[in-house]
């Protein structure tokens, strides 16, 4: 789960930890953290994530998507869900 605050701009976990915003705009949030790509479009709810690393010449690439509720503002920020 996500925490999502629109006026400050920023996008945490739940438990705090910050991902680092690429894009922040009306139609689409684009972040990263700890090596993974999120992409949020606002419009269709649509989440994805992507990530790869490289061990002993091999390659290894998880992508993933699914849809995103939103739960009420708590503290001015939204709690965001992803259903896969």
């Amino acid at each position: 789960m996500f925490r999502l605050d629109d006026a400050a701009k920023t996008l945490e976990f739940t438990n705090n930890t910050p991902l680092t915003i690429t894009r922040f705009d009306r139609s689409w949030i684009s972040a990263e953290s700890d090596g993974v790509s999120y992409e949020f479009d606002r419009q269709d709810g649509t989440l994805s994530f992507a990530s790869s690393t490289m061990k002993d010449g091999v390659a290894t690439t998880i992508v993933g998507s699914g849809v995103v509720r939103l739960r009420q503002p708590h503290g001015g920020k939204w709690h965001c869900m992803m259903r896969l």
